[in-house]
């Protein structure tokens, strides 16, 4: 079969190519690949082709960046500390992180499980200073503690317009009752929460709403969240529930685009981390 040289493209359509190829991807598991194929696989494989490759690939493959474990969450705060290294040694390898990384999840974040090799807690302030610059942020019940503790490492200057929060439960007095976490929650515009719990019926709105802040968001001007209610449900239907069910929440929601989000066809560790690597949580929120 006849081959052609990929430098022979023209290099409008070469860089197409490898924005496509850098892309994350998603595999679910299956009889063949039993186990989930890396987010990243591709756009790894593609980085280590060449210099001028790994310039192109890089800024693709940092945009969304998904920690689906507490061992990947480590790994990455490991890299921007290496980063740092070939910054000081102006190296041609270095990348300013801060820049490059727009969106960011973390599915696990376990400070007390994780040591250094003197004994002592892991140090996460190079990765601090990644998440208050991107625009967009999510975080599970199993990684609320990265959002708590970056904000007290770095108070000021929180860039997020965006977040996602996800799971069991979700803590929201260490951010309403810090300046730095208030600060923070002024500034976002986009919020989704997704709190597991069983309605008492098909028509009333999960029983954590109640206790989202949405007074310390002056800022919100899009919220979404789950339903558990027939399938034709409309933004419209939304309001009416935080009418009838909460009142003191439509006031405060009154000019707020409520949207309620599907499910994705997805097991439960999966489908809100998928969401966010795929863009579709908010689509174009990210800037």
């Amino acid at each position: 079969m006849d081959t052609f040289p990929f430098t022979e493209l023209p290099p409008e359509l070469a860089l197409e190519i490898i924005r496509v190829a850098a892309s994350p991807q998603f595999q679910l598991p299956s009889v063949t690949t039993p186990r989930r194929r890396p987010y990243y696989a591709t756009a790894l494989a593609l980085s280590a082709v060449s210099y001028r490759i790994r310039l192109v690939t890089m800024p693709h493959l940092l945009h969304t960046v998904v920690l689906n474990s507490d061992i990947q969450t480590f790994s990455f705060n490991t890299s921007i500390t290496l980063q740092h290294s070939f910054q000081q040694t102006s190296s041609r390898l270095a990348l300013d992180y801060k820049k490059l990384v727009r969106r960011l999840w973390s599915t696990e974040c376990w400070e007390s499980l994780i040591i250094d090799d003197l004994g002592g807690l892991v140090d996460y302030s190079p990765m601090y200073e990644v998440i208050r610059n991107v625009r967009s942020l999510g975080f599970t019940t199993c990684s609320q503690y990265l959002l708590y503790s970056g904000l007290e490492a770095n108070p000021r200057d929180w860039t997020c317009r965006c977040l996602t929060v996800t799971g069991l439960s979700w803590r929201w007095n260490p951010l309403i009752s810090t300046s730095e976490g208030q600060a923070f929650l002024q500034k976002v515009t986009h919020l989704v929460v997704s709190i597991a719990s069983k309605p008492k019926s098909t028509n009333r709105l999960p029983s954590w709403l109640k206790n989202v802040p949405f007074k310390y968001m002056p800022a919100l001007t899009h919220f979404a969240f789950p339903t558990f209610t027939l399938s034709r449900v409309d933004p419209g239907t939304c309001r009416g529930w935080i009418e009838t069910e909460h009142p003191e929440l439509y006031e405060i929601l009154k000019d707020v685009e409520i949207r309620p989000f599907p499910f994705p066809s997805l097991g439960e560790e999966n489908k809100w981390e998928l969401a966010f690597l795929r863009g579709t949580i908010w689509p174009g929120e990210d800037g």
